[in-house]
């Protein structure tokens, strides 16, 4: 017993230390568990709970675009609602990118696909979009949309008004001016006089009102129809009881009975366009219905301006016309084509109207231009297809006009003569009972000339035609004659009744009268066939209508001083150093001083010279020359020394002579003391005063003797016929050219100069003008179609020229030799002993070797030389040589039959350094001065480059050591030429 109870006792232990490892374990397990939980409620607590929705499909908002209307709202648009897309969707650049491509079509997406590669984020694509479809508008073009943007028939004004806001806040206009450029657009005057009436200081509040005024008027609009629906339900209720088919009297309802009944409830104006009533449909806001017709059914116009219903019958009317009104049909020729078209002379319509078909027909270019051509009455506007200008020709009258092109369905003519034709300067038409005739305009009465008589004798006036009469009460021009003359005088009819006059029949007589001593300035003489200086090769009809072009620019010419052009164009200003300028007049002979009054006193007389108080005083002088009449001139020397000196460019001679290529006919043109005709401004004119031996006096024109005066005079001449230059005319101070390959031509070109002209109030000189000549001089040369050569007064000149007896006159006679040296190939190199003589240390000794040379540069012009004119697509050669004395090069050009022409030399004489090099090197010099010297020439075309050197064959094919070489080659570098050697 002891035993067990000893075992028991040492076994409890044990056990209660396996209990508290078992609870322990347990503990642990629990804590673990317990964070498992909380990790997983952790866990939990952190994930976002999504709740299911439907998003919408924003693709629906990006439009397509096509780039092809130029709008760059509609880019923005566009741009703005892709990122909206892209940001609302969280699309990535690979999305966004997906996506602009299919919504691009058209021009754009060609753009895109193009531009695709690098193009590869949605920030380029951006970027690069905005600068091709985007780019910034002008304010002045923003503006003008803005201004124009009104309420259309179809818009509502809520559209209208937000659209106009927007534009308004692209200007940031401020609200008052918002406001206003809103209330001007719009489209109901009645909402216009309430808004205005309104003060407004946000667009909320303008916006408010509208929408007040909107619901106001709708409102108005159902109250009123609906206190007219009892008539409309008593005619309703009548209507049901008549029946379809009866004679019951009293069952019937006429539609005058009905119309009573409308009109006994008849409450305010009703809208056309929306029924209802207290408003017409000019006032009303609804969008605009479109018309519709009652006769064709179409929409867009009523039956009133229905062109199917009024169409009338085309060969009823070709039947009334041909009997009355057959003599308004004329035959047309157009640009003097031998072919006539049918017209129909319109004096109602301001245009004259040409088909798209005849147009085309003729060559004519047809310029795009809209123009709208109105007819009586209220009918629509027909627009035109574009505008051409042509010559037209009816009974021998011809005109440059400009007509308007419009379909062939729009008339039944192929042109239509209106008041562009009919209105022009000196072009008349006369109409008799069963004749339309067009002529160029008759001479004013009194102003063809006068008959002359003796103041002693008298001269009986006979009738030369047959049976003229004159109408009762009326006036009409009678062809008589007087003596040894035929004229047309105009006799008056002052009976009831018609007068008839037969052929010699004695109608009144001259007798001498006195001398009228009125002024007539303001009758300007007309030009006559005699006055004009033309070519020998222009046909009467062709000198008849150049005489009525020159007397339809009657202005532009002056045959005397009171006809001088002024021009307004610019006025000329003299700046000096402040200090007037004093001198005493020059002593001159009775005679003389008799001249100098009689000139100052027809200056004065025509307003250039006025009386003057001026502290400047200048001389004047007077120079005689051989068969001309005496000029006065002013010595502007001291005054010259103390002006401010003013730089401008003159036309170079060569300009000239490159634009003569084709014209065959040439015309100068001399401007009437061209300096005179130029104002000077207020603070210029005292320092232009003079004095003479008898008075004195201060010009209002600029006068010879300026020192800047060729400078103001070429500003202005390029300021007037700049747009003309190398096109249609040539000018060198007041010489102007005008070169033409035809007489049509000629007439075209005279038309522009005169315009231009007359525009500034220039007038030329008529007596120094040549028209249609083949061969004119111009400035020292004779031009004509086979080319250029020296001028017959320059070679008179040169074969009368002395032998230089000192250095001086070497001079001189260089200077008038070296002026035609284009003439003479090595002109350089011939020229050079008469030279020689000017150098320093050099005396004047003339030898035989000068002697041979001045005789060969005489016998070289004396002989005429031709030089060609320059055809830029002709095959150009350029000759080329060189010697110790001098270089020499030749341009010449292969016309017909192949052969080679000159058009122009040139040459230098070598310097001492230059006569040292080698042959190679001065022939490669003479190439490259000869084509630097003739560049305006050869630059942008191929030419050939011919040489008696070999070496230089290979100068575009081998390199070179030599450093000047490598230069000239460089210089050459921009030519495109070939090389060719001449053994």
């Amino acid at each position: 017993m002891g035993n067990e109870t000893g075992a028991n006792s040492n076994s409890s232990p044990v056990q209660g230390d396996i209990a508290d490892l078992v609870r322990a374990m347990l503990e642990q397990n629990r804590l673990r568990e317990q964070q498992m939980e909380q990790i997983i409620t952790k866990l939990m607590d952190n994930q976002k709970t999504t709740t299911p929705m439907m998003l919408p499909n924003l693709t629906k908002t990006i439009p397509m675009f096509n780039g092809e209307t130029g709008d760059t709202d509609a880019a923005a648009e566009w741009l703005n609602a892709l990122k909206t897309a892209a940001q609302l969707n969280g699309w990535p650049d690979e999305s966004t990118l997906e996506a602009r491509r299919s919504y691009l079509e058209g021009a754009a997406r060609n753009w895109y696909l193009s531009h695709m590669v690098e193009l590869n984020t949605f920030a380029k694509f951006s970027k690069s979009f905005k600068a091709m479809f985007m780019a910034p508008e002008e304010v002045t073009e923003t503006w003008k949309r803005m201004y124009e943007r009104v309420q259309q028939k179809n818009e509502t004004v809520f559209a209208y008004f937000h659209d106009k806001v927007r534009m308004c806040r692209r200007l940031k206009l401020s609200m008052s001016e918002t406001k206003k450029m809103i209330c001007v657009g719009l489209h109901s005057r009645d909402m216009l006089s309430a808004l205005m009436s309104n003060g407004h200081v946000r667009e909320e509040e303008l916006m408010a009102d509208i929408r007040e005024y909107n619901e106001v008027s709708l409102i108005r609009g159902e109250r009123f129809r609906s206190t007219s629906t009892p008539s409309r339900q008593l005619l309703a209720a009548k209507s049901t009881s008549v029946p379809k088919v009866g004679t019951d009297k009293q069952n019937t309802i006429t539609s005058s009975r009905i119309k009573k009944e409308l009109r006994k409830t008849y409450d305010g104006p009703r809208c056309y366009n929306c029924q209802l009533t207290g408003h017409v449909a000019r006032d009303c806001t609804q969008p605009r219905r479109p018309l519709k017709c009652t006769k064709c059914k179409l929409e867009g116009h009523t039956s009133k301006y229905c062109e199917v219903a009024n169409t009338p019958d085309v060969s009823l009317v070709s039947c009334q016309t041909k009997s009355k009104f057959m003599y308004y049909i004329k035959e047309v020729r157009i640009n003097d084509n031998k072919k006539t078209v049918r017209g129909l002379v319109d004096t109602g319509s301001a245009f004259t109207i040409i088909t798209k078909t005849i147009a085309k027909s003729y060559g004519l270019e047809v310029r795009p231009k809209t123009v709208n051509m109105y007819v009586y009455g209220n009918a629509q506007s027909i627009a035109s297809y574009g505008e051409t200008q042509a010559t037209i020709n009816i009974d021998e009258v011809s005109e440059l006009i400009t007509l308007v092109v419009v379909d062939d369905q729009i008339q039944q003519y192929d042109i239509i003569i209106g008041r562009s034709f009919t209105d022009c300067e000196n072009v008349t038409f006369i109409k008799t009972t069963d004749q339309l005739q067009f002529a160029y305009c008759m001479m004013m009465p009194y102003q063809e000339g006068g008959v002359p008589y003796e103041s002693t004798s008298k001269q009986i006036v006979r009738v030369v035609g047959e049976n003229e009469n004159i109408p009762a009460n009326s006036m009409k021009m009678i062809k008589v004659n007087a003596g040894d003359h035929d004229v047309e005088v105009m006799l008056i009819n002052e009976e009831d009744t018609a007068i008839r006059l037969n052929r010699d029949q004695s109608v009144g007589v001259i007798r001498g009268g006195r001398k009228s001593t009125e002024n007539n300035h303001d009758v300007k003489t007309p030009i006559t066939t005699e006055m004009v200086k033309y070519g020998s090769t222009l046909s009467s009809d062709e000198v008849d209508r150049l005489v009525h072009l020159l007397n339809r620019y009657r202005e532009c010419f002056a045959f005397n001083l009171n006809e001088l052009g002024c021009t307004d164009v610019l006025a000329m200003n003299i700046v000096d150093d402040g200090k007037p300028v004093m001198s005493k007049p020059y002593r001159a002979s009775a005679s003389e001083r008799e001249t100098i009054s009689r000139i100052v006193q027809e200056w004065k007389e025509a307003g250039i010279v006025t009386e003057t108080k001026s502290a400047y005083a200048s001389p004047v002088l007077l120079v005689t020359k051989k068969d001309v009449d005496a000029r006065l001139v002013v010595d502007y020397r001291k005054l010259n020394a103390q002006t401010v000196r003013k730089v401008f460019p003159t036309p170079n001679i060569d300009e000239h002579l490159e634009t003569l290529h084709g014209a065959t006919l040439f015309t100068t043109l001399d401007l009437a003391s061209g300096y005179l005709q130029v104002p000077l401004t207020e603070t210029s004119k005292e320092k232009t005063a003079f004095i003479t031996p008898s008075e004195s006096g201060q010009f209002e024109r600029m006068v010879f003797g300026l020192i800047n005066a060729p400078y103001e005079f070429s500003k202005l001449m390029q300021r007037i016929l700049q747009p003309l230059k190398n096109k249609v005319a040539m000018w060198y101070l007041d010489d102007i050219l005008v070169p033409s390959t035809s007489f049509q031509d000629l007439i075209n070109r005279l038309s522009q100069v005169f315009d231009a002209l007359r525009e500034a109030k220039l007038t030329l000189k008529l007596s120094k003008c040549h028209f249609g000549c083949t061969e004119v001089a111009y400035l020292g040369f004779m031009l004509s179609a086979a080319g250029v050569r020296p001028g017959d007064q320059k070679a008179i000149a040169i074969q009368q020229y002395p032998k230089p007896k000192n250095k001086h006159e070497v001079r001189r006679f260089l200077g008038l030799f070296g002026f035609f040296r284009r003439f003479i190939p090595r002109y350089a190199e011939i020229a050079r002993p008469i030279s020689d003589l000017l150098r320093d240390n050099e005396q004047f000794v003339w030898t035989e070797t000068q002697e041979e040379a001045y005789n060969n540069l005489k016998d070289r012009l004396v002989s005429k030389p031709v030089l060609q004119v320059f055809n830029p697509n002709a095959d150009t050669e350029l000759h080329c040589d060189a010697s110790s004395v001098g270089l020499s090069g030749m341009l010449l050009q292969r016309g017909e039959g192949k052969r080679l022409h000159l058009l122009h030399a040139v040459s230098k004489k070598t310097t001492s350094a230059e006569r040292h090099y080698h042959s190679s090197k001065q022939e490669l010099m003479a190439v490259v001065w000869s084509m630097c010297r003739l560049r305006p020439y050869l630059i942008g075309i191929k030419f050939l480059v011919v040489t008696d050197c070999q070496a230089i064959v290979h100068l575009n094919t081998q390199k070179t050591l030599n450093p000047q070489a490598a230069r000239w080659a460089t210089l050459l570098s921009e030519y495109n030429f070939d090389i060719k050697h001449r053994p």
